[in-house]
């Protein structure tokens, strides 16, 4: 894939689209809000659990799902919520509309936030929309990427499925946790510019935090960083950054309350961001809006800012992950570790007589599935027919089956009856149930002549 260089004054550019894209809301209704004045309560079970109950049902209730955003998803993919079957079919759709583009974005957070959000909605960044968006990130020329929050993301989003490095590829997560390092600012923090920026520099230390026990380096750096994010909270209670319109940001708190989460440090206790007996949770929750969300900063707070809202609630839910001992990023989403073993030793060859597949005909489907694995598999067989103009499935055939172990093999033939006109494909789905639907191995697609 081609690697678009991006000048260093698309760094803001870049930070502004990447987070623009946050637009979740909390629902405000006369008998179900979260008020501003609950603040005081100190009951941070109760503020918590009521804003995650807010954020789950506007979305999952009224929220039309073809307009979630990825940061929603996102969202309710760390809370472990359900995502609607729809946002999947509509990410899949834009992702083959661009089938034949060299490049499926331009930018490089767009890549690492579409995997991130697709993982958190159940699917496979592996395999979505006849794409495999973990290769198109691995094929990035990480070398001449020079935005901080490309660099961090990447980590971040190869983190988040515990997705393997493909074979033949040039990514290395050594070269971009160096040059995170070594692009470290002489404050100790990072930025999109010369000085310290507290968001960019919380983010990267939430990139960094699964290396933390591992690298010493990392560790060092991180140690030094959080010191200095430490000393930009001034004794008001604001997080001082370069720019005017982005200090004293409750964005700025988010960040900062996720990445400690990530690295196991309680934001409410932490003696280096207490400001006159007022921790971490303290401060954003004094950002609460009168409609039930956050704001930017405290000059409006009669009205929730969705950017703000978003982050808000992104550290609400890291703050509930590690009140309840789960450890790392609250990006850690999902292990593909075992599937990607299993898909490794899962084997389907297509039997079919290709070019017996023509319109007006039965067609018969024939295929051998093969069990590397040293135990037995269960898996299910969806064999389906598309529309390929608007890839709409017209019929299917499913059946269970297990197949035994150490280099077993199991036949599976289907006919399935093909219209007299349109243009039409054939999919095969091998999963390893059809209650659960993880892939045992990739789809596999037969087009009819």
């Amino acid at each position: 894939m081609k690697f678009k260089h991006r000048r260093f004054i698309a760094s803001f550019v870049i930070f502004f689209m990447f987070f623009a894209t946050f637009t979740t809301g909390f629902i405000s209704t006369k008998n179900n809000k979260v008020l501003a004045n609950e603040i005081n309560s100190k009951n941070y079970d109760s503020v918590l659990n009521k804003n995650l109950d807010y954020i789950s049902n506007d979305i999952l209730l009224k929220k039309n799902p073809n307009e979630l955003s990825d940061w929603e998803v996102i969202g309710l993919g760390a809370l472990s919520k359900t995502v609607p079957k729809e946002y999947l079919d509509k990410k899949e759709k834009e992702i083959r509309d661009r089938k034949d583009a060299e490049d499926l974005f331009d930018i490089t957070t767009d890549y690492e936030r579409t995997i991130l959000s697709i993982v958190a909605a159940g699917g496979d960044p592996r395999n979505i929309g006849e794409r495999n968006l973990i290769d198109n990130l691995c094929n990035i020329d990480f070398i001449r990427e020079h935005n901080v929050l490309a660099q961090a993301y990447a980590l971040i989003a190869m983190d988040c499925g515990n997705f393997s490095i493909p074979n033949n590829s040039n990514f290395s997560k050594e070269i971009i946790i160096n040059k995170l390092i070594k692009n470290k600012k002489e404050n100790g923090g990072w930025s999109v510019t010369s000085k310290l920026d507290p968001d960019t520099t919380a983010m990267v230390i939430t990139a960094l935090s699964n290396y933390y026990d591992s690298n010493s380096e990392v560790k060092k750096t991180v140690d030094e960083s959080i010191e200095a994010l430490s000393k930009t909270l001034d004794d008001n209670g604001d997080f001082i950054g370069n720019d005017p319109s982005t200090s004293a940001s409750s964005e700025s708190i988010s960040q900062t309350i996720i990445a400690l989460c990530s690295l196991g440090i309680d934001p409410t206790t932490c003696d280096k961001f207490i400001r006159d007996g007022q921790n971490l949770l303290d401060l954003l929750l004094e950002f609460k809006t009168d409609d039930g969300g956050f704001a930017h900063q405290k000059s409006n707070l009669k009205r929730k800012n969705d950017k703000s809202t978003d982050q808000g609630f992104l550290a609400l839910v890291a703050y509930k992950q590690f009140k309840e001992g789960k450890k790392g990023s609250v990006y850690l989403l999902k292990d593909f570790s075992d599937e990607t073993n299993t898909k490794e030793n899962i084997e389907i060859n297509n039997l079919t007589d290709l070019s017996s597949l023509e319109l007006n005909s039965k067609a018969d489907i024939k295929l051998n599935i093969k069990n590397n694995l040293n135990k037995d598999q269960s898996a299910a067989v969806i064999i389906a027919l598309y529309n390929e103009e608007n890839n709409k499935m017209i019929n299917y055939f499913s059946t269970e089956t297990t197949i035994k172990n150490n280099s077993s093999s199991e036949e599976i033939t289907q006919q399935i009856s093909i219209p007299e006109t349109g243009k039409y494909k054939i999919k095969v789905f091998l999963w390893d149930s059809l209650k659960d639907m993880n892939p045992l191995t990739d789809e596999v697609i037969m087009r009819i002549q």
